[in-house]
């Protein structure tokens, strides 16, 4: 038999409450919610399962689980672990902003000292010495290879230096042998078997307006150079210049390199032997400056003869050229000379020597007409004071042509 008691104090039961996580440590789903421990929400207050809320910036976990772990989480921006740099520190090895650039290399470094070394580097894109001009804009830069511009080659059909204009349409060709019209022939005989000279120069006729017909150093033969414009052409040994290509010397003169002046002068032509003669003031003498041709198919051969001041005066040899060096004349005996070292052991007078150098000042290195090899002879001068005798025999003073300005003394 079954007995219900019932007192005056009643049982209530609250069927609707749910059951709660009561262990957080013991990797028990205690309330069925399929939530263990610390990842249920019923264990957030626990002393176990204290959640943080935010990154810490040193354990190299994603706290927060925003993707982002310890010092790269903006968390942590203003953390002393983390305290991010914003500019390049230069001299670290490091590159600390993220540019791709290491301390100097980095253009935040540019003004530093420990960076600028006063030499712009013509090609890294950096203004490396501070003076806001970048590569070949500084003049640093002027000499450097990556920024010379290639000189116009006037006759190989490309822009070699890249202004759009090829070979003669280029500015730069405009006195290029290469680009000019040969002109009449210049040359004239001497009366000497198979020597030829440039008698005239500046001659307008069978070239185009505004250009004459002119040989200068470097040319093969005559050719037509145009006038230079809004420039006063120059006298007699005044001088000139190869910029504006010579052609700013009165006619019948020719701009070259004199020996004498060691700078280019206004020289005039002349061939020895001939009317063309050279002015006695101040006293010059006719040279040979350089050879060319009588024309383009032309054969000949013509010397192109100037009149000059000698290098030194091979009269004097011991004095003109001071007391370390000793006047040597040139070979083609027209009277010019050119100073050398003097010879400390000369070869002694009238005995066997191999070169113009060996003897001393005054004598020359020649083979007598007398004589199966060369010796040291005396220079002299036709008219001029007499030769010495050398063992008893005298000798006078011989030319190998009519027109030297000097000769040997020879038996």
């Amino acid at each position: 038999m079954l007995f219900f008691f019932v007192s005056s104090c009643s049982l209530v039961v609250d069927f609707d409450q749910k059951a709660k996580e009561t262990l957080c440590n013991d990797t028990t789903d205690n309330d069925g919610d399929k939530l263990v421990d610390c990842d249920d929400p019923d264990c957030r207050e626990s002393e176990n399962c204290n959640i943080v809320t935010g990154e810490i910036c040193d354990d190299a976990t994603d706290n927060d689980g925003d993707g982002f772990v310890d010092c790269d989480d903006p968390d942590c921006r203003e953390s002393e672990n983390c305290n991010i740099v914003t500019g390049e520190i230069c001299g670290d090895g490091v590159d600390n902003d993220g540019d791709g650039f290491i301390d100097c290399d980095d253009p935040d470094c540019k003004r530093q000292p420990a960076c600028n070394t006063g030499m712009e580097i013509c090609g890294n894109y950096v203004d490396d010495d501070g003076d806001e001009m970048i590569d070949c804009v500084d003049p640093d830069c002027s000499m450097d290879p990556n920024c010379i511009t290639a000189p116009e080659i006037c006759n190989n059909g490309m822009d070699d230096d890249a202004d759009g204009m090829i070979d003669c349409e280029d500015s730069e060709c405009s006195t290029d042998p290469a680009c000019l019209e040969p002109c009449n022939n210049l040359a004239e005989w001497t009366g000497i078997p198979d020597e030829y000279y440039f008698s005239e120069v500046f001659r307008t006729d069978d070239c185009p307006p505004d250009h004459v017909c002119s040989i200068r150093s470097g040319a093969e033969y005559p050719l037509c150079y145009p006038v230079v414009q809004g420039e006063a052409l120059q006298g007699p040994l005044a001088t000139c210049g190869p910029s504006n290509n010579g052609l700013n010397c009165q006619e019948g003169l020719m701009c070259a390199w004199s020996e004498h002046s060691q700078m280019h002068l206004c020289l005039p032509h002349c061939a020895p032997g001939t009317e063309h003669g050279c002015p006695t003031t101040p006293l010059t003498q006719c040279y040979v400056n350089f050879y060319a041709s009588a024309g383009p198919d032309d054969p000949i051969q013509a010397r192109v003869f100037l009149c000059d001041r000698p290098g030194c005066d091979i009269f004097k040899a011991d004095t003109s050229c001071g007391t370390s060096s000793t006047c040597i004349p040139a070979m083609e005996r027209y009277g010019n000379g050119n100073c050398h070292p003097r010879n400390p052991n000369p070869v002694q007078n009238w005995a066997p020597c191999n070169g113009y150098t060996d003897c001393r000042a005054g004598w020359v290195c020649e083979q007598g007409s007398q004589e199966l090899w060369a010796t040291c002879h005396p220079i002299c001068r036709p008219g001029g004071d007499p030769c010495p005798s050398v063992g008893g025999i005298a000798t006078q003073c011989r030319l190998r042509d009519p027109r030297d300005a000097w000769g040997i003394c020879d038996d």
